[in-house]
């Protein structure tokens, strides 16, 4: 997941051109896909630290395909992927390092973590950028939030499958749905709120 990220970034910091996005976000954007450059090889040297051979990249087919390049698509796209889904992803990673046992892995986790809120930080600044841009994006985005947290809550499994995992860095299921509905109350839906209320204030 880290290392198709990369390409994701790479696919977004041109979408934020076809929408005439400011340069300071472009340049957050790829920034961001390098941090991913780097997570990935986190990932890869962990999984042979554990495995019994050595792991790399391999071809990745989805940086072949076309993209959204339509204001209200590329922004909903955002709002599901770099607001809900970066948001939850740092949290859990700062969660799975607290579980860490080993060194190793705790840094590894807690260097994610700061990387992926700075990426969920920047996801929320591209929606507040097009909320004041293109006012008309505010129902098609705010949309495609409840739809991400919605699907978020009710596709995770709610089991103790991974529970042997949590001292290497890897929540358990039930662990990840608990906190990812906690954080959704507590954090997302807040900042969602404040981000619109904002953007209503300023037009």
């Amino acid at each position: 997941m880290e290392h198709a990220s990369i390409a994701s970034f790479g696919q977004f910091a041109l979408q934020l051109l076809s929408i005439g996005a400011p340069a300071e976000l472009i340049e957050r954007a790829h920034l961001a896909a390098l941090d991913e450059i780097e997570h990935a090889r986190i990932c890869f040297a962990l999984a042979s630290a554990y495995g019994s051979e050595r792991y790399g990249p391999g071809p990745l087919d989805a940086i072949t395909g076309g993209f959204a390049s339509e204001i209200e698509a590329v922004v909903c796209a955002n709002v599901e992927e770099g607001c809900v889904g970066e948001t939850l992803s740092a949290l859990e990673a700062k969660e799975a390092a607290t579980r860490a046992v080993d060194p190793t892995v705790k840094a590894a986790l807690e260097a994610i973590a700061f990387d992926e809120d700075q990426h969920a930080q920047l996801g929320w600044s591209v929606w507040g950028w097009a909320l004041r841009a293109a006012p008309q994006v505010h129902a098609p985005s705010e949309a495609a939030f409840q739809r991400a947290v919605d699907e978020t809550g009710a596709g995770l499994p709610d089991d103790a499958t991974g529970q042997e995992l949590e001292p290497h860095g890897r929540l358990a299921n039930h662990t990840r749905k608990a906190l990812a509905l906690r954080n959704i109350d507590e954090v997302l839906v807040p900042a969602k709120k404040r981000l619109l209320g904002e953007a209503i204030r300023r037009r």
